[in-house]
């Protein structure tokens, strides 16, 4: 199940909150590192099926841009 970003980030926040103060239990800082570890797996996930998105659509373009166009069309869009 994919968490959106928003949220992974949201709950990485209160988690990385708790390791900050330190004044929680040691089974509850535990938890909360436990917890923060799988979020930012979760969050590379996302991140690197945003980059493979990126590309490809880099990629896309790079052909549109290299598909050659007819010598006679008109460019600039004047409609004369």
């Amino acid at each position: 199940m994919s968490i959106p970003s928003t949220d992974v980030l949201d709950r990485l926040e209160k988690s990385i909150g708790r390791l900050a103060d330190g004044t929680a239990p040691l089974d509850e800082l535990v938890a909360a590192h436990e917890e923060a570890l799988k979020l930012l797996d979760e969050a590379d996930k996302e991140l690197d099926a945003l980059r493979r998105q990126a590309d490809e659509l880099s990629r896309s373009i790079g052909e549109l841009k290299t598909t050659s166009l007819p010598p006679d069309l008109p460019l600039g869009g004047g409609g004369q």
